[in-house]
């Protein structure tokens, strides 16, 4: 009898540990949550981030625009149902930087982490803050997109890449580089938006980050990467591959450097490979192969 409570006590344990250790809150609001997947693509990411960190992740849903006291507010709601009644950190999207700033002021023995995508990276808010800030590696992106826009293209034909501010020059040479390094010798072509295209011919593969949404109206078939975190659902049955550089793809590799005592840092996106018909089954394993490689 004993062994046997013993064994039981041992598989318990873990479960234990799960539950009580302090939980990381994200904040989300109610228009991304649903652009991004909705509640299915929400837990999914959930589920997967609380098991890489070994404690529980727990969204906070707010609305839309809500404001720092509000948010302030809904936070402390959300820790005070956790056993700890503590989170072991808070992460917030840029656009929410200023509840970020007042969760701080009020509570600052808990990390109040900024997790900056590839659009809020103009915010100026540094470490220096008192905040922990979190951004999307972007030249990283660009060098991989690179390098899958050469699987994608067959090593030839040109390359088309939609940009729009948040793309800097270290960006391009760095896209430019893995096109190149991947295969494809061919000088991509940056643009600031569809209506700069004039010529079709001889494209091979389409990048779309920031700009040239208006592609997916216009029935071209091309394979398309597509720096989005929308929900895949969502995109054009022309879309090979995604790069997503939403809370949730910055999530988990944040917490893992604040454990390791880092206030700042870059992440590269999550890369999510779509089963698109426009490529052969050759192709996408090659892209597999690609992607795996450039962790």
């Amino acid at each position: 009898m004993a062994l046997i409570v013993g064994i039981v006590l041992a598989l318990a344990a873990p479960a234990l540990v799960f539950f009580i250790r302090s939980p990381v809150l994200i904040v989300i609001d109610i228009p991304f949550s649903s652009l991004y997947g909705g509640t299915g693509r929400v837990l999914q990411r959930r589920v997967f981030a609380s098991l890489a960190l070994f404690r529980q992740v727990k969204p906070v849903m707010i609305a839309e625009g809500a404001g720092p006291d509000v948010l302030v507010f809904a936070i402390e709601e959300a820790a005070s149902r956790s056993f700890s009644r503590r989170p072991y950190c808070v992460l917030f999207p840029y656009r929410y930087s200023e509840a970020a700033l007042r969760y701080r002021e009020q509570f600052p023995g808990i990390p109040a982490v900024l997790l900056e995508g590839r659009a809020g990276q103009r915010s100026g808010i540094t470490a220096g803050s008192g905040l922990f800030v979190f951004k999307t590696d972007q030249e990283r992106d660009m060098y991989r997109a690179g390098l899958c826009a050469a699987v994608l293209s067959g090593g030839a034909g040109k390359t088309v890449v939609f940009q729009d501010y948040s793309i800097e020059e270290t960006g391009r040479r760095a896209f430019a580089d893995g096109l190149r390094e991947g295969g494809n010798g061919t000088a991509p072509l940056f643009l600031g938006g569809f209506h700069e295209l004039s010529d079709f011919s001889g494209i091979s593969c389409v990048v779309l980050a920031g700009s040239g949404a208006e592609y997916f109206e216009q029935n071209l078939t091309y394979p398309v990467i597509f720096h989005t975190w929308l929900d895949p659902g969502m995109v054009s049955p022309e879309t090979v591959l995604i790069f997503d550089d939403s809370p949730w793809a910055l999530a988990v590799p944040a917490v893992k450097m604040i454990a390791k005592n880092q206030n700042e840092g870059q992440i590269p996106s999550d890369l999510l490979i779509l089963p698109a018909k426009i490529v052969d089954k050759d192709i996408l394993r090659r892209l597999k192969k690609t992607v795996r490689n450039s962790r």
